[in-house]
């Protein structure tokens, strides 16, 4: 390599840190690459596999659903139980915040290290675990759970998909406490990473059960989007149910509707048919992109 030295070796290391305050590991299974005084070639290893999620998020770009009398009478019980979900769980950000804080420690990682005369360049890749106790329904909440998130990485950061469990987990404090059990996906859209100003759209997909204190729990399978600059959308499977099937659905009973929420607190739905905006309390939609249209009612 013409005096350049380099070589990889696989790595297994913890490291703690603590995020709001919470004690939180991340355990990363790595190759280190040193390249001593200079850059050179290097066969690098391979993340994990996340899962694929390219539906979910293209259904966000390209709703198929049509928004009638019928199919918002239809999302609006179940849209309902996911936002309270969603606003209790505060959009899952004390789990963004620690995501954001283990990006940090891998970017710490990385870089040239050493003194000026012999840098030594450490490029990392490989995956991490970071595992943290969830904010519980009290500051001293004894069985607060756990989530556990598999993150692959390379020298520019975290790869955009992050996934794993939640563990009983509880979530919302004491005047909104639920408890999540199940599996939750977190992929990033047009960002250029977790703890940048420029972080794109994040989706959450959440599968499992949700409880409350002395509540059993139910299964509710939802995912979400924060998009940039903000507010919220919702995907709604018009197809939900078991009994549910394309052949005995009727016209124009398939595919998904958006529900969004603006920053500015404007509420709709979009769908294959348009944009809606909508007064709930009226139970009325009008297709914004479409003048002198006659509202949908339900």
């Amino acid at each position: 390599m013409g005096g350049r030295a380099h070589f990889t070796e696989k790595l297994r290391r913890s490291r703690e840190f603590t995020p709001n305050g919470s004690a939180a590991t991340l355990t990363l299974a790595l190759a280190l690459t040193q390249i001593l005084a200079a850059t050179g070639c290097v066969d690098e290893p391979t993340a994990p596999t996340p899962p694929d999620v390219s539906d979910v998020t293209n259904a966000y770009r390209n709703p198929s659903g049509v928004l009638t009398s019928a199919t918002v009478a239809r999302v609006q019980p179940v849209l309902n139980e996911i936002l309270a979900v969603i606003r209790k769980v505060d959009n899952f950000d004390d789990i963004s915040e620690n995501v954001r804080e283990a990006q940090k420690e891998i970017d710490s990682l990385n870089g040239t290290h050493g003194p000026s005369e012999f840098p030594i360049e450490i490029l990392l890749e490989g995956s991490a675990v970071l595992t943290a106790p969830c904010a519980g329904w009290s500051d001293d909440d004894p069985t607060p759970g756990e989530f556990n998130l598999t993150m692959g990485f390379n020298h520019d950061g975290l790869l955009p998909t992050i996934w794993g469990d939640l563990l009983k987990c509880h979530l919302g404090g004491a005047e909104d406490s639920v408890g999540l059990h199940g599996s939750l996906i977190l992929t990033m859209t047009g960002g250029t990473g977790y703890d940048s100003d420029h972080v794109g759209a994040l989706t959450y997909i959440f599968e499992g059960n949700v409880s409350a204190p002395q509540v059993d729990g139910m299964r509710l399978d939802f995912d979400f989007q924060i998009p940039e600059p903000g507010g919220l959308l919702v995907r709604l499977p018009l197809l939900s149910t078991a009994s549910d099937s394309p052949e005995s659905a009727d016209a124009g009973d398939s595919g998904n509707l958006i529900y969004f929420q603006t920053i500015d607190d404007t509420l709709g739905f979009i769908g294959d048919n348009g944009t809606f905006t909508c007064n709930f309390e009226e139970r009325s939609c009008v297709n914004s992109d479409v003048e002198n249209n006659s509202a949908i009612v339900w």
